[in-house]
C-alpha cells in the first residue's frame, strides 16, 4: 500500500529544482512553479519564511514578463498585492 510517509521519502527537491531551472530558460510556467517551489517551502536554500515570500514573488514576477507571460504567476502577483503581501499596502 502507498503510503504518504513511502511518497515523501521519494521527493527529491534538488533534483525537481534542477529540472524546474532548466525548463524556466525557456517556459514561463516553469519560473511559476519555481516560485510556488519556494512558496511552499519545497526549496532547499536558507531562507526563512519571509525571505521565502520574496524570492517566490521574484520568481512569479518573471514568469509574468517572460515571453507571452504566465496567467497563473499573474495571478500569485495579484493575490500577494491584494493581500499585501511582501509589498505596501495602499491606505
Amino acid at each position: 500500500m502507498l503510503t504518504l510517509a513511502s511518497l515523501l521519502e521519494n521527493i527529491d527537491n534538488i533534483k525537481a529544482w534542477s529540472y524546474f531551472d532548466e525548463a524556466a530558460h525557456h517556459q514561463p510556467y516553469a519560473l511559476h512553479k519555481m516560485g510556488e517551489f519556494i512558496e511552499n517551502d519545497f526549496y532547499v536554500g536558507k531562507y526563512s519564511p519571509k525571505q521565502s515570500l520574496v524570492f517566490a514573488m521574484k520568481f512569479y514576477d518573471q514568469a509574468s514578463k517572460k515571453g507571452p507571460g504566465c496567467r497563473e504567476a499573474l495571478f500569485k502577483l495579484g493575490h500577494y498585492y491584494q493581500h499585501g503581501i511582501e509589498v505596501e499596502k495602499n491606505t
